[in-house]
């Protein structure tokens, strides 16, 4: 296998989602808890996403910024069924982006793991 070129890497931190749950009784009811999440450190490139490609999400006006994000180390979107894990979020920059889409690139050669994250915009 050829190994990547971690020279054009950086460290970013990855918060990484744990299956919430849904209150099902009292004043809380219907509201979503995230589960406890867990925070990983690791080496990825990071790209800043152009304008045009965030029109493409399709994701709306909130959001504001994205970023592409390639690493040998998993990242993961909302997982679906029964797990429920929530996505990562990647802290880069001191911003934090929650995934949108993260793709595994199996080939046999540079496999990596590919992520889409965007930040919105803040409703404070």
């Amino acid at each position: 296998m050829i190994p990547m070129p971690t020279e054009q890497f950086e460290a970013i931190q990855v918060i990484r989602g744990a299956a919430g749950s849904y209150a099902v009784a009292g004043a809380a009811l219907g509201m979503y808890d995230p589960g406890a999440g867990a925070t990983v450190d690791m080496q990825a490139s990071v790209q800043p996403m152009p304008g045009e490609e965030l029109v493409k999400l399709g994701l709306g006006d909130q959001v504001v910024e994205g970023i592409e994000v390639f690493a040998e180390d998993a990242i993961f979107g909302k997982a679906e069924g029964d797990s429920g894990q929530d996505a990562d979020t990647i802290v880069w920059a001191g911003k934090h982006y929650q995934v949108v889409l993260a793709e595994r690139w199996a080939m046999g050669q540079l496999d990596h793991y590919r992520a889409v994250a965007t930040r919105k915009r803040s409703t404070l």
